[in-house]
């Protein structure tokens, strides 16, 4: 499974956790709730689930360099040698 999705997935999950614990245990609104589970999630994917969000971090290193399987072409490069011959 691509690091970017397991990593998304347990966000997710954490943040509805979150947000289920904070509705039954407490009288606030909704839109309270939900600010508490994305900073609550932010905060505690942050300091826990640093392994996933390093290996999604070099996922997308090696597909901007162009280093990963199935990296697109870097079209950055081209577009600079097509500048340089122009004589602009």
């Amino acid at each position: 499974m691509k690091p970017w999705i397991s990593y998304s997935l347990i966000r997710i999950v954490l943040f509805a956790a979150i947000l289920a614990l904070v509705m039954l245990t407490t009288p606030a609104p909704i839109w309270l709730a939900a600010i508490i589970a994305a900073i609550g999630g932010l905060c505690i994917s942050y300091i826990f689930f640093r392994g996933q969000r390093d290996a999604v971090t070099q996922n997308i290193v090696e597909r901007r360099s162009n280093t990963g399987p199935g990296a697109p072409k870097n079209r950055d490069s081209d577009e600079d040698d097509a500048l340089d011959n122009s004589g602009q």
